[in-house]
C-alpha cells in the first residue's frame, strides 16, 4: 500500500497504530511526507490508541486525523486530553499524558486476590 501512495494511487494511509506499531509510524509518517500522502492512523476499538495516535502528529507533517473512538476504561486517568472545536489537546507528560488510578486495581486485588503464573 506505501508503494501505492508513493505512486499516487492512494491520499490517505491508514494503517492500524498498533500494527505496524507506534515506533514505525515514526519512520513511516515521514517518509509517506516526502510523497505528500497523508497519514491517519486506525486503531478502532482499542481505547488506548487514541492517546497514542495523537502523540504521532508532532512527527508527521501531513497527519490528517486522530481517530477518537470514546471509551473509558476504569483506573486509567485520561484527564490530560480534551477535545475542543474538532481537535485533540494532546498533554506533554510522560507516559502518554496517562496516569493510573490505584483504587480500582487495588479494589480487584482484594476481591480477587492476586496471582502470578509461570
Amino acid at each position: 500500500m506505501v508503494d501505492w501512495a508513493k505512486d499516487g494511487l492512494i491520499d490517505i494511509v491508514q494503517y492500524d497504530i498498533f500494527y505496524p506499531g507506534f515506533s514505525r509510524w515514526l519512520e513511516l509518517g515521514p517518509e509517506l511526507d516526502t510523497s505528500n500522502v497523508g497519514t491517519a492512523p486506525h486503531h478502532y476499538g482499542g481505547h488506548y490508541g487514541n492517546y497514542v495516535t495523537g502523540h504521532l502528529a508532532a512527527k508527521v507533517e501531513r497527519f490528517e486525523f486522530v481517530e477518537w473512538d470514546h471509551a473509558t476504561t476504569p483506573g486509567l486517568d485520561d484527564s490530560g486530553y480534551s477535545i475542543s472545536n474538532g481537535y485533540v489537546n494532546v498533554p506533554q507528560s510522560p507516559g502518554f499524558g496517562l496516569n493510573l488510578d490505584e483504587v480500582p486495581y487495588q479494589k480487584a486485588r482484594e476481591e480477587n486476590g492476586f496471582e502470578v503464573r509461570a
